[in-house]
């Protein structure tokens, strides 16, 4: 046992996967590093882990262990069979936050895994805090559950100051699913790259040397529909005449066939390119080299590129859906435009494009913003204050 108390994080994938909600995770471990108030575990349950066991993740302490989910229908039968195979683990589960001196366990994309946390708060074996931080399509997932699952889920939120958002947008939405729980918004901060990473591009050549050559749009996002890059495909087929020299770039993870299908059908193919699980050093870099980050996302709960792209100099157009308007004031720091809208949304890109003092002015302004409002350090102080 340390004598510095442990705040957990709990992912339900791999933190070495490509993604928003990783890279929240990330920086939120390596700010409690640096300030040392708390130490930061990770952990990612895993079914065959029954005791606690390293899961050997770079650059973290990081652990695998069980966490038995609650059945998601009546059967009685399941429901004895949780009943009769619960207490071990909870007991397990008890023994290594005891051992480990957990005080907070903080899930990020929560399910019902938090439940045996509440259970083990319920039976005073666990003494610490329990906050659920939501991330956008998390709140999707856990409104198709709730016909079912909605008991669960009403105990694991009414707990007092539990419940994170990074937007309003995504609170109020929330709000609709748990009406009775107590949301708290903390923004996603952004981090500058390390020293010499921007000089240093020796380890990132093999990706930079997948980006088109000339001037190019970049569009960054998991690949499907909600990101929308049906829809930045569309914006930049009527593009192509105007700017002859102009590319889209796609990054994102994912299957992109009917994506290709669609750029080949519109005549682009030869001009949209599509980079897999990047490396987010890369992405920033890409970031950095093009002339504008194109958002069409049909859901953003918060907009963590958009930020980014602030501090990698990049103008952005965006738009105006979910947490973006928070983020992006339009003709001030970024170009909104309707929703769905690839008319008004080329209209934008071809403002910016035809002018660079625009482009460089509002580029600016983000960047400023982003320094100014969205730091991780802010972040790590809102969640000290969360658990206390």
């Amino acid at each position: 046992m340390t004598n510095r108390p442990g705040w957990l994080f709990v992912l339900p994938w791999s933190p070495e996967y490509v993604g928003g909600v990783n890279q929240v995770v990330k920086n939120l471990y390596r700010e409690f590093e640096r300030e040392q108030e708390y130490r930061p575990l990770l952990l990612v349950p895993d079914w065959s882990a029954a005791t606690a066991r390293p899961a050997g993740y770079a650059g973290c302490d990081s652990w695998f262990l069980r966490l038995r989910v609650p059945p998601a229908d009546r059967s009685v039968r399941l429901w004895l069979r949780y009943a009769l195979l619960l207490p071990g683990d909870l007991w397990r589960l008890a023994r290594w936050l005891r051992r480990e001196n957990i005080a907070v366990v903080n899930f990020h994309y929560p399910s019902l895994a938090a439940w045996p946390v509440l259970l083990l708060q319920r039976l005073g074996w666990f003494h610490g805090r329990l906050i659920l931080s939501f991330h956008g399509t998390d709140v999707e997932t856990l409104a198709d559950s709730l016909p079912v699952t909605e008991p669960r889920w009403r105990q694991l939120a009414s707990l007092p100051a539990t419940v994170v958002v990074p937007s309003a947008f995504l609170a109020e939405r929330l709000r609709r699913h748990l009406p009775w729980a107590l949301i708290r918004v903390i923004s996603n901060g952004v981090a500058s790259p390390a020293p010499g990473t921007l000089a240093d591009v020796t380890a990132l050549e093999s990706w930079l040397a997948q980006a088109p050559a000339g001037p190019y749009l970049l569009h960054v996002g998991k690949f499907g529909s909600i990101k929308g890059q049906d829809l930045a495909i569309r914006v930049f087929a009527g593009l192509t005449d105007r700017y002859p020299t102009l590319s889209l770039l796609l990054v994102g993870s994912g299957e992109f066939d009917d994506l290709k299908a669609l750029a080949v059908s519109l005549g682009v193919s030869g001009k949209v390119r599509f980079l897999c699980d990047v490396p987010h050093p890369a992405v920033l870099q890409l970031m950095r080299r093009a002339v504008c980050l194109l958002s069409c996302s049909r859901f953003e709960s918060f907009g963590l590129v958009i930020i980014e792209a602030g501090l990698m100099g990049t103008p952005v157009v965006a738009m105006a859906v979910g947490g973006i308007p928070e983020l992006i004031r339009d003709e001030q720091n970024g170009l909104l435009c309707p929703p769905e809208d690839v008319d008004a949304t080329r209209q934008a890109l071809v403002r910016l494009l035809d002018d660079k003092v625009l482009a460089c002015s509002l580029a600016e302004r983000l960047g400023q913003d982003a320094r100014r409002y969205y730091s991780w350090s802010e972040a790590y102080r809102a969640y000290l204050d969360v658990a206390k």
